[in-house]
């Protein structure tokens, strides 16, 4: 039987959550909109590391975080949240001989089936003589 979620809820709030990430890095990824917006409007990471210390929040090692720690924690919840477009695409090893496709034989001309000639491209303009500006259209 599966257990029920109020379960497992009240479970996790009494063992606590993921103890890999600060109070810090919590804060930063909820109001990671307001966060960015003050990057912004100019705010500079000695303001916002100010301001984190004053709510009280704490870092890993649960001290005050300093500016430097503050920009970090920053720089790793907005490098989660983005999109990785320039992403490199995978490797491919090269095809051992032995894994090499055979080689195709060449078409004979002439051979049941084949065209003897190629087609020739259609042409996309008429040739018409050279007119010059001024010449008047005699519909020749």
């Amino acid at each position: 039987m599966a257990p029920r979620i109020d379960t497992l809820r009240a479970q996790v709030r009494r063992e606590g959550f993921d103890t890999r990430r600060s109070d810090l890095w919590r804060y930063m990824l909820d109001h990671r909109p307001q966060i960015a917006e003050m990057r912004g409007e100019g705010a500079t990471w000695r303001a916002i590391g100010e301001a984190m210390r004053k709510l009280g929040l704490l870092d890993r090692d649960k001290k005050p975080p300093t500016n430097e720690t503050v920009r970090q924690t920053w720089a790793k919840i907005d490098k989660g949240m983005k999109p990785e477009v320039h992403r490199r695409p995978p490797r491919v090893r090269p095809l051992l001989p032995e894994e090499m496709p055979e080689a195709v034989p060449e078409r004979s001309r002439g051979g049941a089936g084949l065209a003897a000639e190629p087609e020739q491209p259609r042409r996309k303009f008429r040739r018409t003589a050279a007119r010059f500006i001024g010449e008047e259209d005699n519909g020749n």
